[in-house]
Formats: structure tokens, sequence, C-alpha cells
């Protein structure tokens, strides 16, 4: 459980998720997203002691230098999953400036976001499989599954 809580974290800390396997269901393979804006984030599990709570916040993802295809810093707020001392669930307040992506295009196909998702993530053994749902302008939705069977979804929602 300690591992998907990481998995949440490193996932919101980073905007993208996934590692070592899964497939996307992508009906149009030509259609590319600016990943650079504004997202309303929300994360969500099933199978797990955080049932029924719902994470989520703001993402900000910026240009590099102003650029408008350049990822610069992505500026995260809002909440993530913790466990307390008592292996309970509750929502953490997260804040975080990821310079990780620093210098990436921001504009990408579904399965060149999948492949960028895979590369970030790779040395996260625990999750078992990845599902893009949905990848427009509008909205990208992920479901992950993880090798302990807990299934975490993900919306970003532009604003």
């Amino acid at each position: 459980m300690k591992k998907t809580i990481q998995l949440l974290l490193i996932g919101l800390t980073t905007l993208f998720f996934t590692a070592c396997g899964g497939g996307s269901n992508s009906t149009n393979p030509s259609v590319k997203v600016n990943l650079i804006g504004i997202w309303d984030t929300q994360i969500a599990m099933q199978n797990s002691i955080c049932d029924g709570l719902l994470a989520g916040g703001i993402e900000i993802i910026e240009g590099l230098d102003g650029s408008n295809t350049t990822i610069g810093n992505i500026i995260l707020d809002g909440t993530n999953f913790a466990l307390d001392s008592h292996q309970n669930c509750y929502l953490a307040s997260v804040h975080k400036i990821d310079t990780s992506a620093r210098g990436t295009g921001s504009i990408m196909t579904e399965d060149e976001f999948l492949n960028w998702i895979k590369y970030r993530l790779s040395g996260i053994s625990t999750i078992r499989s990845i599902e893009i749902i949905n990848f427009n302008n509008n909205i990208i939705s992920v479901k992950y599954e993880g090798t302990d069977n807990v299934i975490t979804y993900q919306d970003l929602i532009r604003r």
C-alpha cells in the first residue's frame, strides 16, 4: 500500500503516469495535445484503503522561457493520498515546483505521451499496467493498475 501511495505522489508531482506495461486504446492516434497550460487534476483509487477519497488540485505546466512548445516548470498545488501512523488514508496538502521535465517537447500524440510516461517512471516496479482512457486537448484520463490490484484513476481537465 505504501508503494501505491508513493506512486500517487510521484504521479501527482510529475503529471505523467505509468511504467512497465499496459497500452493505449487510442481512437485517433494523430491527435496532438499541447500539455502547456492550466489543468485541474482529480485522482481516485479502487481496491485500497483510500477508496472513497478524491485527491486533486491544480497543475500549471509552464513553457520554458515563454515557449509554447517546450515544457518548463510544472507547478502543483492540491492534495494527495497519505497514510497516518495507524495506516489510515487521508488527504495531505501538496505544493511543489517540478523541474524534471524542463526541455521536453510539450506537443504529443497519445502514443508519445504514453512512451514518455513509461520512460519517466520506469523505475517504479509496482505498476502492472496503464490505460489511457481519454486523450484530447480538454481532458486526459488515465487508469493504472498496481501489482497489489489497486486501481488508480486520474483525470486532467484543462481550464
